[in-house]
This record gives C-alpha cells, sequence and structure tokens, in this order.
C-alpha cells in the first residue's frame, strides 16, 4: 500500500505518526477499560485501512509523480506499529476478548470497478459502488466488534460502581485487568444485587443499553430501512469529497489513499475544539466533531469505551432509589485538558436514571439544572453526553468530549 505527500517533511511526519502508533494519547483511568479500548481500536483502525485499500484499489489511477511511503514497510520495520495495527499480537488478559485477536476481514469488492474520468470527476452511479462498500463493511464488521465492546465497558462500568459501594478503593479498582474485576471475589455479591433489581442477565442488560444508547453512530439500517449513522455518513461523503478533489487536481491514487489514511490533512482535526468554537456555527462546529469522531477509530474506541463505563456505574449508583451524588474529577493528569474541565473539578452532580426520571422529578429545573436540593445544583444520568451541543453551551457529563479522561466518583 503506496501513501503519497506533497513534501519531505508531510512524509516525515506521517513515518513519526505511524511510528507512534496512534495509541498512546489520552488514556482511561481505568487499565480494564484500557485494555477493551486497545483492543477494538487496534480492530476498527486496521479494518479502515483495508476499507481505503480496497476502495482505491477499485479506481482507474491518475499518474502523477509524488513522494512516496510504502505503508507495508513501515508497519514491518516497527514493532510499535505492529503490535498498534495488528490485533493478532494483542494479548488480553481475559478469554471475553480472544474472538478480536483476528485481523477483520477483508472487504467485498468482487464486482467494484470505478471508471473515473478525469475532466468530468466521477458520477452518483460510480460513487454509489463505493457506498456500497463503505455501508457494508462498516455494518457487517465495525458495528458488531464495536457493540460487543461498549457491552464489555458498560459492564465494567456497573461492576466498578459496585466496588464503590463496596468501599474498594477507586484507586484500586483502577488498577485491576479486565480478568481481575470479572475474578473479583465480591462477583457473587455483585450478581445477587442484580437480581434484586430485577436484572437477571447482566450480559444482556448491558448488550441492550450498547445498542440502544451507543452504536447508532456506525452504520444501520433506520426504522424507514434506510442506510444511516453517524460514521456511514461522514465517510461516505469524505470518500466522495477526496475523491473528487484528487481527480480534479490530476493525483494518483496513492495521494487518495493519503488523504483517506490522514482525515486530519483534510479536516484539521487535530485542532482543539474550543479553539474553533468562536470561528464555526454550533452546526460547523457538530460537523466537525463528526467527522473528528468517526475518521479517528482510536479516539472514537476511547470516546465510546469510557462512555459505556461511565453509565454502567451511574447506572448502578442510581438504581438503589435514594438520592445519590458524584463528583467530576479529573483521575490522570495527563495531556491537555480543556477550559470547561478545568472550571468542573469537584463539581458536585446527582444522579438520576434517566434523563426522564429526572425531568419528572421536583427537583427539574431545565436543562440539567437541579433544584430544590441542597447538596447538587447539576445533574446527570447514564448516557449524558455533549454530541449536539456547540462547546460553549456543554453540559458536565464525563466524558465530557473526545479524548477527555475524566470520571465520576461517588461523593
Amino acid at each position: 500500500m503506496i501513501l503519497s505527500f506533497e513534501s519531505k517533511l508531510e512524509k516525515s511526519l506521517a513515518q513519526e505518526r505511524f511510528k507512534r502508533a496512534g495509541l498512546g494519547g489520552v488514556e482511561s483511568s481505568w487499565a480494564s477499560v484500557n485494555e477493551v479500548r486497545d483492543v477494538i481500536g487496534r480492530y476498527v483502525k486496521l479494518a479502515n485501512i483495508k476499507l481505503v485499500n480496497a476502495v482505491t484499489r477499485a479506481i482507474d489511477p491518475r499518474i502523477r509523480k509524488s513522494i512516496e511511503l510504502n505503508l507495508d514497510a513501515v508497519l514491518a520495520d516497527s514493532d510499535d506499529m505492529l503490535k498498534a495495527m495488528n490485533p493478532k499480537k494483542v494479548k488480553p488478559t481475559a478469554p471475553s476478548l480472544l474472538k478480536y485477536e483476528g485481523d477483520p476481514p477483508d472487504p467485498d469488492v468482487s464486482g467494484l470497478k470505478v471508471h473515473v474520468r478525469a475532466a468530468k470527476g466521477i458520477d452518483d452511479k460510480d460513487f454509489a459502488k463505493i457506498d456500497d462498500v463503505v455501508f457494508y463493511y462498516l455494518n457487517g464488521n465495525a458495528q458488531p466488534a464495536m457493540i460487543d465492546a461498549v457491552t464489555k465497558a458498560y459492564r465494567l462500568g456497573m461492576k466498578t460502581g459496585f466496588m464503590s459501594e463496596m468501599k474498594v478503593p477507586d484507586k484500586k479498582a483502577a488498577s485491576l485487568s479486565l480478568g481481575d474485576i470479572d475474578n473479583w471475589e465480591g462477583s457473587t455479591r455483585f450478581i445477587k444485587r442484580l437480581k434484586e433489581a430485577g436484572v437477571s442477565d447482566e450480559y444482556a442488560f448491558a448488550a441492550q443499553w450498547a445498542k440502544e444508547n451507543a452504536m447508532t453512530s456506525i452504520a444501520i439500517y433506520d426504522e424507514n430501512g434506510q442506510r444511516a449513522g453517524k460514521a456511514y455518513e461522514t465517510i461516505m461523503k469524505m470518500f466522495r469529497d477526496q475523491v473528487a478533489y484528487t481527480l480534479s487536481r490530476g493525483e494518483d491514487i496513492s495521494k487518495l489513499r493519503t488523504r483517506l489514511i490522514f482525515p486530519e490533512k483534510w479536516t484539521d482535526v487535530e485542532g482543539h475544539q474550543h479553539d474553533l468554537a468562536e470561528k464555526l456555527s454550533p452546526d460547523e462546529l457538530r460537523q466537525y466533531t463528526v467527522a473528528h469522531l468517526n475518521r479517528d477509530w482510536d479516539r472514537l474506541a476511547f470516546d465510546q469505551m469510557q462512555r459505556a463505563f461511565q453509565a454502567g456505574r451511574l447506572t448502578m449508583w442510581s438504581a438503589t432509589g435514594f438520592p445519590v451524588y458524584v463528583r467530576f474529577v479529573r483521575v490522570r493528569n495527563r495531556g491537555k485538558q480543556c477550559d470547561h474541565c478545568k472550571a468542573w473539578q469537584g463539581t458536585k452532580l446527582r444522579v438520576f436514571r434517566s434523563y426522564e426520571e429526572f425531568q419528572q422529578s421536583p427537583h427539574y429545573g431545565g436543562s440539567d439544572v437541579v433544584i430544590d436540593d441542597p447538596k447538587a445544583k447539576i445533574a446527570t444520568w447514564p448516557g449524558k453526553n455533549n454530541d449536539d451541543r456547540p462547546y460553549r453551551d456543554q453540559w458536565v457529563a464525563a466524558p465530557a468530549h473526545p479524548h477527555c479522561n475524566c470520571d465520576y466518583v461517588m461523593a
């Protein structure tokens, strides 16, 4: 797989990024969550490279001299990159993760041949063929893997939430692996507590939450039988734009692959959202967030795992029926922290089972404002997020934004 760049500097930066593997950024405070996140991040990131390669192979190339980088050679030369991108090298500590040790299957591109016309770009019929490959690959491979991973993260949240109730220090629980938590001596009491709450199968309960709350961002058929999903819509549009742009400049397929593998060169997604808040409209900022979140698989994996994990903890804590409070804290002090998260440190929130329960309570003051409670002025609930909220109007929520490493702890 050949990638091409306009300058030697751009090429060297790409090589360095691959060698750093892209997985060494923000980490969760919880070792068990990182296990799930790393496995699914590697799996879908490798799947994305296969998808890009499959689509570009089906397009007639336009020849242009450029500075090239052999991706296969980079992978072979870098142990770190090989470890990061090849799930076969991953050695998870729990049997429940073994199903992702194999590589994602190659996309089915039988019969796909897109004939490009340099002067006119490509027409809708050609685009439709590319859209087919994108949708079926995301729906058939990335979607099931992500749902399974979110299910695991949600279960971890429930179990560590119960650990907090049993007075196990969060610092100690955060150091436990997935296997350690599954084998925790208090698991029997945890299952008993769930049954008392009417939850007969924790796996089914977590999987249902994953399907309803976490995974519409990949690729699905909606209630009308139409293709939908943030990732599908974003990648589909990005493929179309980048193919047309590459052809209009008379460039070759290796240049197109480069743009698809490095979408941040195209969308400027490496910036921080709050730096752009005053420059973009709310809709532009939302589109920027969607493109950022769904084209960087490691970031998507981190955000989804952390969100599901925190939702599992809130679900467990709110199940008692008694008033429960948490604090918004940054447990692991790594990387940059946005201005909102800095201001929110130590904020106390009242936990509700759902937003609907909060709205029907006497404490609902509009939005996420709590009234008539001397202990907290803000509410939270499982699944609270800032997906469609502009930066200036964000809610206090963990995670607050992509690659946020703030947590909820019991107050």
